[in-house]
């Protein structure tokens, strides 16, 4: 038992640094991968993984970084939520992904969840909607406003789709810092 008890915390000490090291090299904000990894051990804790794509790349200053914690944290937050609320899925899995193309930024989160109705999928970013029970945690329906909020003012939009799963792509112009940048260099 105790070979068994060390083998168990072996791989998971291997796997923890796995995606440690796969965040740190995907994401150069240290804002944002302190998150990733945060929610990843939360994920975890509730039985979904949280994977970052492998061709995920965000470079530091392309975003504001409390403004990407914002909205990967909200959109995060809500897949998890999504996947924990239907027991009987096959896979519990939130894939995040980040791109740089061109002059905008592209961030996506996708879940294996039931996804969103048609309804849902009209009403998600109003302030005080909500999916879940009436009966709930106070504070419901205000994430996804609060994501779409954030979006706005940096100028770019967010679309949702599905299902199956639902998926978020957010799309955002460049920060003015990484432009600045691209110019005198």
């Amino acid at each position: 038992r105790t070979q068994e008890a060390l083998r168990f915390a072996t791989d998971e000490l291997r796997a923890t640094q796995r995606q440690r090291d796969g965040v740190l090299a995907a994401v150069e904000e240290p804002a944002v991968a302190a998150l990733l990894l945060g929610k990843a051990s939360q994920a975890a804790e509730r039985g979904v993984t949280l994977e970052i794509d492998a061709d995920a790349h965000l470079p530091a200053d392309v975003l504001p970084a409390r403004e990407s914690v914002t909205i990967l944290g909200n959109l995060i937050d809500n897949a998890i939520e999504a996947v924990v609320q239907a027991p009987n899925l096959p896979e519990r899995t939130i894939v995040v992904d980040a791109q740089v193309d061109g002059a905008q930024v592209l961030l996506t989160v996708s879940d294996t969840g039931p996804g969103l109705t048609e309804e849902a999928a009209e009403h998600a970013f109003e302030r005080g909607w909500s999916t879940k029970a009436v009966n709930g945690p106070a504070g419901r329906g205000i994430g996804l406003a609060l994501v779409q909020q954030t979006v706005e003012q940096l100028g770019g939009y967010i679309a949702v789709s599905g299902p199956p799963g639902a998926t978020f792509v957010v799309t955002l112009p460049v920060h003015e810092s990484a432009r600045a940048e691209e110019h005198r260099g």
